[in-house]
């Protein structure tokens, strides 16, 4: 049975041709106003809902807070006119999976809608690619983890802050996904990403040398094998990633940041839970 998408814009011209780019893949479903959107959550099942932020009476942000009270589970991905900052991060803090900028609503809206509905189906807790993955479903999946994540953690990171996600030896990859998911909210002062590593590399302060600082913290993933840390600098949080376990690697790390001025560790195990520090 093909899903079922409710797109919710004011432009009869939008829902038309919004329809007709999605209809060959999904049941769809049109509603030019809030209200009457609304009134099509409350006595249908719907999978995945298209929100124009944009409407008269009743707006898209609007619409998704009245939603949220009864129909929290269905995923949004908001329509906006402009693509302005202040839209886009409200709409991802309020709880949206994604958003696409009309008119540019064709490739992009089409792909964003498959990684949404995908979404639906997947847990967002990371998987081990260890054991050999699908790769676009580990990557939707890290999506997924990194939006659970943010939405756990913003209110713990300073405004206008400098951040650091930091990933480990064998987890690097959601740890880049979730710092560009935190870059795009464009709430910190920078972003940076680093990661521990099994390679040794000489420390040397003389100029153009590329690694000035190092510390070896014990491995999240074996007792035997060392790890190293190199080039930190003085950031105001810091985001640690893993889906490895190792109190002795969290307490190292700890440690080297608190040397450089971060107070902040917030403790990301496995995609699982958050701790912080």
């Amino acid at each position: 049975m093909a899903k079922r998408i409710l797109v919710v814009d004011d432009d009869e011209m939008n829902l038309m041709r919004t329809e007709m780019i999605l209809e060959e893949d999904y049941e769809v479903l049109l509603a030019d106003s809030g209200v009457r959107a609304l009134h099509i959550l409350r006595n249908q099942k719907i999978d995945l809902v298209l929100l124009d932020i944009d409407m008269p009476v009743m707006n898209g942000i609007e619409t998704f807070q009245h939603m949220k009270e009864f129909a929290d589970n269905i995923p949004v991905i908001f329509l906006t006119a402009s693509g302005e900052v202040g839209d886009v991060v409200e709409a991802l803090l309020l709880g949206a999976v994604n958003q696409v900028t009309k008119p540019r609503i064709d490739a992009a809206q089409k792909a964003k809608t498959e990684a949404a509905m995908a979404q639906v189906d997947v847990p967002w807790a990371l998987q081990d690619p260890r054991t050999g993955v699908r790769i676009g479903r580990y990557i939707r999946s890290c999506s997924a983890m990194a939006g659970e994540v943010l939405a756990a953690v913003l209110d713990r990171l300073p405004d206008h802050s400098r951040i650091l996600v930091l990933g480990t030896e064998e987890c690097m990859f959601p740890a880049l996904v979730l710092g560009k998911a935190l870059e795009r909210l464009e709430l910190a002062r920078s972003v940076a990403f680093h990661a521990t590593t099994r390679s040794p590399i000489g420390i040397c302060t003389q100029p153009g040398y590329p690694v000035t600082v190092g510390y070896k913290v014990h491995s999240f993933y074996s007792g035997e094998r060392e790890t190293y840390l190199y080039n930190l600098r003085q950031y105001d949080a810091a985001i640690l990633l893993t889906d490895g376990m190792s109190q002795d690697a969290t307490a190292d790390i700890a440690k080297a940041l608190y040397i450089h001025g971060c107070r902040k560790l917030l403790h990301v195990q496995g995609g699982s839970h958050v701790q912080f520090l």
